[in-house]
């Protein structure tokens, strides 16, 4: 029996993975990063005032998706991450998981200079819907 492309992307939800080692596995949709293939360029933070240009950005997110982005790359150090509050940063995770719904996955930027605050960007990444991680090593 052949599989489908579907079934391509979904993971193991057993397997163990840097992921599963922090918390339990879970699966959000169909897909899953280690099935990503293409590109995926790191989005800029449109800005309007002193806020976060909503709009602008899921226009942009449609936009990205509508040219056949492999994945959408938010609060990467394009995106000035490192001028986010966390309300913004997990603001963007969510606008851009919505956005995509499904369609393509969501990786978001959650490098920090210090642990304890790289690793809560990436709890509320989780929380808000990515789909995976951009991190900076130490």
């Amino acid at each position: 029996m052949g599989h489908t492309s579907e079934d391509r992307m979904c993971c193991n939800p057993g397997a163990a993975t840097a992921q599963s080692m922090v918390s339990p596995p879970r699966m959000k949709s169909h897909l899953c990063l280690a099935a990503l293939t293409g590109y995926a360029s790191a989005l800029p933070t449109p800005f309007k005032g002193d806020s976060i240009d909503e709009e602008a950005f899921v226009r942009f997110c449609e936009w990205q998706i509508g040219q056949g982005i492999a994945a959408l790359v938010v609060a990467g150090t394009t995106g000035e991450a490192p001028t986010l509050s966390m309300v913004e940063h997990r603001r963007l995770v969510r606008i851009a998981a919505e956005t995509a719904d499904g369609r393509v996955p969501v990786v978001a930027g959650t490098g920090a200079n210090a642990t304890a605050h790289a690793i809560e960007l990436a709890r509320q990444a989780e929380q808000e819907g990515a789909d995976g991680l951009l991190v900076v090593t130490p």
